[in-house]
């Protein structure tokens, strides 16, 4: 859907978010985008929240977010190889953010961000 870039902050003060950019604009990818941007507005501690976004010059929308440095949960096991207790408590994590996601009415695919489907620049 987008492109996602590291950035780090112009207004001097520390710190990096993930800027996710669409790269083309059809109705209903706005509508994904912005149902994205209210699932990353309420805090949830296994989900990166949003701290700003927009829409672009050439009005295209935008939002940065918390960036979270770390592997991908499919990277992670691959890395770590935990066993079946530790896998069990990961995929908890991640219903437990689905729950909080559907409570907030949004319906979100979860498996964009347990691989790596998104290229960071």
């Amino acid at each position: 859907m987008g492109a996602v870039y590291l950035a780090s902050r112009s207004d001097g003060l520390e710190g990096q978010v993930a800027v996710k950019i669409l790269q083309r604009l059809s109705p209903g990818m706005c509508t994904a985008f912005r149902d994205e941007c209210k699932l990353l507005l309420p805090k949830h501690p296994h989900i990166a929240h949003i701290i700003n976004a927009d829409e672009g010059k050439d009005g295209l929308p935008w939002m940065a977010m918390e960036y979270v440095n770390g592997l991908s949960l499919s990277d992670y096991i691959k890395e770590h190889q935990p066993d079946l207790k530790k896998r069990i408590e990961l995929f908890l994590q991640v219903c437990d953010a689905m729950v909080h996601a559907h409570r907030q009415m949004i319906i979100h695919s979860p498996a964009r961000h347990l691989c790596d489907c998104y290229t960071y620049k």
